[in-house]
């Protein structure tokens, strides 16, 4: 039986942390950072962080299974299905070439469709309320007086890849469990900002997103997992050095279309290549690639399937 777990990614460009006086969260000071209470008060404001943005945000939602192999397989989605475990992910980037930002914080909620972005948001599903990692912190609407839970830094959280400069990387992830049938469309909201530890609001940098996400039907659900499940990926080694190798085992053979892609977006290679055979490998020179994670995507048939790769 394979496993399914559900992610959603969201990309946010260029962005920056809730530091000074926000260390505790901004949440705690009643601060609402994702803008899903429709408050202007984000962290983007004198006193706290500056105002400068870039406006180059995408968000994904992905669906991860894990099969035989042990391997991840990654399918985008854009519903929800009821009662099901889910995950955020911010995928946040530093593009000025202008402003080192070592350090970032963020702040994730989801709420109802119905009052999305106004003082009438209503919090919805169960956001993630323990953390094994320092500097995250889940803050109830009871402690911070907004309308909805979240998930937010308690302390400056270093990036993923980079020192600070143009191309430096934020990640992070929010285990989320969707709310009961009958919910219907909800809205994730995520603000994120990066900052410059020059203890003034100057030089930082805010952004916030949003994505819609509509309720699964039962019907749809099951067709859909029919088709995710008629075929499936696994690579190795990863990290990867030089050759990287791409396993499919497939019920249908066909032509299937695969991706590289960098944290920035950049697409490194697209090819296509036909399966004859119900297991087939093909070999991937990486060489090239600078050193860094990268997705690769496969698509066949309307359903596409990622997963990431380290190369070293």
């Amino acid at each position: 039986m394979k496993k399914a777990i559900v992610i959603l990614i969201i990309s946010l460009i260029s962005l920056a942390f809730f530091t000074s006086s926000k260390l505790g969260g901004g949440a705690t000071n009643g601060a609402d950072g994702t803008c899903a209470s429709g408050n202007t008060n984000t962290c983007a404001r004198s006193g706290c962080h500056d105002t400068a943005s870039t406006t180059n945000v995408s968000v994904h939602l992905d669906s991860i299974f894990v099969n035989t192999g042990g391997f991840f397989e990654i399918t985008p989605v854009n519903e929800y299905v009821p009662g099901m475990n889910y995950q955020i992910v911010i995928n946040a980037h530093n593009l000025s070439h202008l402003r080192h930002l070592p350090a970032f914080g963020y702040q994730v909620a989801v709420v109802k469709y119905a009052g999305a972005g106004t003082a009438a948001a209503v919090g919805t599903g169960t956001l993630q309320s323990t953390f094994t990692l320092p500097g995250r912190r889940y803050t109830s609407a009871a402690t911070s007086g907004l309308p909805f839970d979240v998930v937010e830094n308690s302390l400056p959280i270093g990036p993923s890849t980079g020192t600070g400069d143009s191309g430096t990387a934020y990640y992070e992830v929010i285990s989320w469990k969707a709310p009961a049938a009958g919910t219907g469309p909800i809205r994730i909201y995520a603000g994120v900002t990066a900052v410059n530890w020059n203890d003034s609001a100057t030089g930082d940098a805010y952004n916030s997103t949003m994505i819609l996400i509509n309720e699964i039907d039962t019907t749809s659900a099951t067709k859909i997992k029919e088709q995710v499940n008629s075929w499936s990926i696994s690579t190795y080694p990863n990290p990867v050095h030089n050759d990287l190798f791409i396993q499919i085992d497939c019920s249908r053979t066909g032509t299937y279309s695969y991706s590289v892609v960098d944290l920035l977006g950049k697409c490194v290679c697209s090819k296509q290549m036909t399966t004859t055979v119900p297991k087939q490998t093909i070999e991937v020179n990486t060489q090239s690639w600078s050193q860094g994670m990268y997705y690769i995507r496969f698509s066949k048939d309307g359903i596409e399937k990622q997963f990431t790769v380290s190369k070293f």
